[in-house]
């Protein structure tokens, strides 16, 4: 009875290591699937470092440091992640080299273990976290970069590095892909672990990994919303004639669709596709499918549901900062879901208002930058640094130390929140580089 060493398909005992032949072999392709991803996404910051170099020369240097210097950590990070992943294959992992080591012999997957590099390296990614969070004003400051007609010598160079380096697209659907790959550690992880024997050497360090980077991207979850919100920005923005400077920290669209527009004159009617976002409200002509002759755009000030009257029901007026627009939906039904977004909107300014006014702020300036429409000098920065945006207290660090680095301005922080963002950066990039010191001290 023993013998489970044949491979024919014997019966009796020979069934169980039958049996477990295809488990291993699909778990085989889990493990190499991650590794085989880590290349592919080494591969993208390796590129996206490469076009900051190549468009380096033609940007301030302070901005050139916001936008790519983090992204030059992750790639150091993930450049010697993948090392180690390599180096623990070719060994044939776990506790001892199949066929001698790295002379070329056959890897037996079977043994490889990867949950110890992997917790050896997880730690250090909290550096995404960082680099989430400024996504937004890294966006805004491309968007400047790149100028109204994205005829500037920054937009040039970007699209030169951009075809040198093979890619295609908006840059930032470039730029986000650091945010998008954390996510999918937990999926990969979730396969193999599934996949793993309960008596194999690596699965209680591959559960702890596992542990660990979910709650990495748990962060980054909400942040990835985020971020695709202001991607969806930048493509829309793109389809606008005149070109209309949509994309800002914390604007995202809420809800868009063709509203007849009502004179204030003559009450002649105009039929308008219209955007209304979290700030703002705007509408124009649709002149081809996906583009739009933009009439006007306005910060959102205000709203007026008017009375139901005979043909007259499904009317609103929106109230803007240059002047106020009443609209006209097509059912009762589509007026309330365009009043509630609107109500919703405006309970969101009054919200991040509130919280610039609680630290501090006049009332004047806290609506300015909620809306991100003011710049906050040094003079009035002072009584927000120490803040916290999570507690609602004021801490008594002055200065972004490590008692206070959960500092996260909300939403709209305009100059305040990029200036907090690269201090968190700062010190998160100044903790990789003692870490990745200390593992290479100890081989």
């Amino acid at each position: 009875g023993g013998g489970g060493g044949g491979s024919g398909g014997g019966s009796g005992g020979g069934g169980g290591g039958g049996s477990l032949a295809m488990p291993m072999d699909t778990r085989t392709r889990a493990l190499q699937e991650i590794i085989e991803s880590e290349r592919r996404y080494v591969e993208v910051i390796t590129n996206l470092v490469g076009i900051g170099k190549d468009v380096e020369s033609t940007m301030p240097a302070a901005k050139y440091k916001m936008i790519f210097g983090t992204c030059t950590m992750l790639l150091n990070v993930n450049t010697q992640l993948l090392q180690h992943l390599d180096e623990v294959c070719s060994s044939g992992g776990g506790g001892g080299a199949i066929g001698g080591g790295g002379d070329g012999a056959a890897v037996d997957w079977t043994r490889v273990c990867i949950g110890d590099t992997l917790n050896m390296f997880f730690p250090m990614f909290k550096l995404y976290t960082q680099y989430s969070d400024q996504y937004d004003t890294m966006a805004l400051t491309l968007s400047q970069l790149m100028g109204d007609d994205e005829d500037t010598a920054f937009a040039q160079r970007l699209h030169e590095a951009m075809q040198a380096h093979q890619q295609t697209g908006a840059f930032q659907g470039l730029l986000i892909q650091p945010i998008q790959r954390i996510p999918r550690y937990p999926m990969l992880l979730d396969r193999l672990i599934e996949l793993t024997p309960e008596d194999h050497a690596d699965r209680a360090s591959l559960i702890k990994a596992n542990t660990w980077i979910t709650g990495v991207a748990k962060h980054l979850n909400k942040s990835l919303t985020q971020q695709e919100e202001q991607l969806q920005l930048v493509k829309l923005q793109s389809c606008m004639f005149p070109r209309t400077n949509i994309v800002k920290s914390g604007r995202r669209l809420v809800i868009r669709g063709d509203l007849v527009k009502i004179a204030a004159k003559d009450e002649t009617e105009q039929k308008y596709h219209v955007f209304l976002f979290n700030d703002a409200i705007m509408y124009g002509k649709k002149i081809m499918e996906g583009f739009y002759k933009i009439h006007r755009l306005m910060d959102l000030k205000g709203l007026k549901e008017l009375p139901y009257t005979n043909g007259q029901s499904n009317r609103f007026v929106v109230i803007g900062d240059k002047k106020e627009v009443m609209l006209d939906a097509d059912t009762l039904e589509i007026k309330m879901e365009w009043i509630n977004a609107i109500k919703a909107s405006l309970l969101d300014i009054e919200t991040r208002q509130k919280t610039f006014q609680d630290a501090g702020l006049d009332k004047g300036l806290a609506h300015g930058v909620a809306m991100g429409n003011a710049e906050i000098t040094s003079e009035c920065m002072s009584p927000l640094i120490g803040y916290s945006w999570q507690q609602h207290s004021r801490s008594r660090s002055r200065s972004p130390t490590a008692t206070n680095r959960s500092l996260r301005a909300p939403s709209g922080g305009g100059v305040f929140a990029s200036r907090m963002a690269a201090a968190r950066s700062e010190l998160a990039a100044e903790e990789v580089e003692g870490h990745l010191r200390t593992q290479r001290t100890e081989m």
